[in-house]
């Protein structure tokens, strides 16, 4: 089968114990990509070992290949290691917990190589509870679906990509942050789109994840620090010059407010 032109990366600490469900869902992709590349962010607990034997199985010699971080150094720091060693024309992210509808690559590339002015696309995601089977990934999909432009207006209020589903063009002048470690990627988001970049969403369930959004452990689990990352985000746009003065406290109380409603969520 051929391969497309899309380079997955998939940052890992400690993840052992769900990495292999996140490449499964990968390798099932009905128009497979052309690499993916794990990379181990300084993992303590053996996971190492895990990626490794991934790479060595049959049929992944060219295919999946391990970059391994000599310390712990974030996600922002790991994704960045990954998107510059990538090869393919688009870099498309997923977080070792998570998973992918198998047509996700296929529909997902398809549109962006159909428009070569979008540097970022993202679609919908839904929760798994009891984790995911071929049967959950294969799932029919609406033969009709929408697709909306993110300006910088609705993007400011709330992030809308998530990186399980983030799809972006290898070559654009953008990385995470590597001082963040939580709100990197609504960070970079903001910066491409207040820089003119164009960025979409796909109104499709391409991506699954299995855990509360809000306080459910990994990276998302802390409420205080992702309140404390968004903060951040209008910060440096603000500094940056991205963001006018007047707008800072508008989009920190409209951010704390949400902080709110999360602290109930969770309780």
């Amino acid at each position: 089968m051929k391969r497309l032109p899309v380079s997955v990366v998939i940052p890992c600490y400690n993840c052992g114990g769900t990495i292999v469900r996140a490449v499964e869902s990968v390798l099932r992709q009905s128009a497979p990509p052309a690499e993916i590349i794990l990379v181990d962010d300084g993992s303590t607990d053996g996971t190492g070992t895990v990626l490794d034997r991934l790479a060595a199985a049959p049929g992944m010699t060219g295919m999946l290949r391990v970059l391994h971080l000599a310390s712990n150094q974030g996600q922002s720091v790991a994704r960045n290691v990954g998107w510059d060693a990538a090869g393919g024309r688009y870099v498309a992210f997923l977080d070792a917990d998570d998973a992918w509808h198998a047509r996700k690559l296929e529909i997902q590339y398809e549109w962006m190589a159909a428009r070569p002015s979008v540097a970022v696309t993202g679609h919908r995601t839904v929760r798994v509870r009891t984790g995911i089977s071929d049967a959950a990934s294969e799932e029919p999909l609406p033969g009709k679906w929408m697709s909306f432009r993110l300006r910088p207006l609705k993007m400011l209020l709330s992030n809308r990509i998530h990186m399980r589903s983030a799809m972006v063009l290898r070559g654009i002048p953008h990385r995470f942050d590597p001082r963040m470690r939580k709100g990197e990627d609504y960070l970079l988001w903001l910066e491409m789109i207040l820089g003119g970049q164009e960025a979409w969403l796909l109104d499709l369930p391409l991506a699954f994840y299995f855990k509360a959004l809000y306080g459910g452990g990994g990276v998302s689990g802390d409420l205080d620090e992702m309140e404390a990352g968004e903060l951040e985000v209008y910060l440096k746009l603000y500094r940056s010059g991205r963001l006018p003065l007047p707008a800072l406290p508008f989009f920190w109380i409209v951010s704390l407010s949400k902080y709110g409603m999360r602290r109930v969520i969770k309780r």
